[in-house]
């Protein structure tokens, strides 16, 4: 029943040749019915499919140039409704002795891109995908086709891992995800310097944005106080201070448990742990920064996109999208992602399937967000998508980019209190990581 499950649930591991060739007919017929990728310099004039950069002379040449465009750009240049000379910067004639149109070229410095990739990101990256036609596309889209830290190719090696090694059934790596977690599979293959420069990351001083918050978390959480303490010191502080607010919503969610023992309750369900115990922490920071967010049966949109790409929804039935305990928001953008379990005596297994189900999820939202961003601009190079992972009572943070392949690193964690005893100290290290 378990293994029913998880094919029901984690199936799209491999793509069938009967979805590839669907995704290729698709790509075609798009290709066939949209201007891809055009570029305009002051020096060069093309467009990516060809034909159409004529001189004075032949009429023959407006139709082959023609029969290159769909036929509502056809339609629209002949009524008039469209100018011709839009594609390129120098006046356009249809006439044309020399027929011969020049092999495209890509200049240097584009000036005007329109990109399509709606046929990019849909198939899951087994083998060469990722390595291929996946990476060079998002090179063009100002992100990282290279991994090297010094003279280590952090790149080559998973590859190398990837192709060379059996992977098991929920391994990332099947999924174009160098995860360099600790006691990842891949990180496991480095040497200790490797592992320390493949799984660095830059995190911001917090004290910066947030002045007051060291003061206030030293009068109030101080390491050897309890729940009680820190009731009494937070009630002298300025409740106008974002910092003061943002640690009361926190003491308010754990007052009804402590108000009749001096833990959390044991028997406390996973959605009452996260949502009193975990959610408080991440969303009151998440507040303070400005930041949207929502709990519980969120549809994860980047998972739902890849699932449905290329189906025809009139013939087929919908696929749905998983669901996540948690999500922050930049616009339409789901940001960040969070799976929760119990804060006692969760099952082992879940953790390790929890992690899995997030990481992919975040690689979705990842590719949804570059689709999104790249129709109007240019994504930011080295965008990031985040998540998180609860476990009883840990909580890992995590941060995934692109460099050649999926990078997923760790990027913080802590541990919530359960009981009042050294309340204060608990507290403080939460605050300060989700920050």
């Amino acid at each position: 029943m378990c293994s029913e499950h998880l094919d029901t649930y984690y199936r799209d591991r491999v793509v069938a040749e009967s979805e590839i060739t669907s995704l290729q007919n698709s790509s075609k017929k798009l290709a066939d019915s949209e201007q891809e990728l055009i570029f305009l310099t002051q020096k060069h004039r093309e467009t990516i499919r060809g034909g159409g950069c004529v001189q004075s002379g032949n009429n023959n040449n407006k139709r082959s140039f023609l029969s290159s465009l769909s036929e509502s750009t056809i339609a629209e240049i002949d009524a008039g409704v469209l100018d011709p000379q839009m594609y390129f910067e120098d006046s356009l004639t249809w006439d044309s002795k020399d027929t011969t149109t020049p092999p495209p070229h890509r200049p240097e410095s584009p000036t005007i891109l329109q990109y399509n990739l709606a046929n990019v990101f849909e198939i899951s990256p087994t083998e060469e995908d990722i390595t291929g036609q996946q990476a060079a596309a998002l090179a063009s889209l100002s992100q990282l086709d290279v991994w090297t830290v010094g003279d280590v190719d952090l790149l080559s090696k998973f590859n190398y891992f990837k192709h060379q090694q059996p992977q098991p059934r929920l391994s990332l790596a099947l999924d174009g995800v160098a995860d360099v977690t600790s006691g990842s599979g891949f990180s496991l293959t480095l040497s200790s310097k490797e592992r320390m420069l493949a799984s660095a990351v830059a995190v911001k001083d917090i004290d910066e944005k947030w002045p007051a918050l060291v003061l206030i978390l030293s009068r109030v959480c101080a390491p050897s106080r309890s729940y009680d303490d820190v009731v009494r010191a937070l009630r002298k502080e300025d409740p106008s201070e974002p910092i003061v607010d943002y640690l009361r919503d926190i003491i308010y969610h754990y007052s009804h448990y402590f108000k009749f023992s001096d833990e959390v309750p044991r028997n406390i369900n996973e959605r009452e742990g996260f949502a009193d115990i975990t959610w408080p922490f991440i969303r009151g920071a998440l507040t303070l920064a400005d930041i949207p967010s929502r709990r519980f049966e969120i549809p994860v949109t980047g998972t739902k996109e890849r699932k449905n790409h290329g189906r025809d929804l009139s013939m087929e039935t919908e696929e749905q999208a998983l669901m996540a305990d948690g999500v922050a928001l930049f616009g339409d953008h789901q940001i960040y992602l969070a799976e929760a379990s119990l804060v006692y005596e969760p099952k082992l297994d879940k953790q390790v399937k929890d992690k899995f189900k997030l990481v992919r999820c975040m690689r979705d939202s990842w590719n949804s967000q570059i689709r999104s961003i790249a129709r109007e601009a240019m994504p930011p190079t080295g965008m990031s998508v985040f998540g998180s992972t609860s476990f009883a009572d840990e909580t890992k943070f995590y941060a995934m980019d692109f460099a050649g392949t999926y990078r997923l690193k760790q990027v913080g964690r802590m541990l919530v209190p359960l009981g009042k005893a050294h309340f204060g100290s608990r507290m403080e290290t939460c605050v300060k990581t989700c920050l």
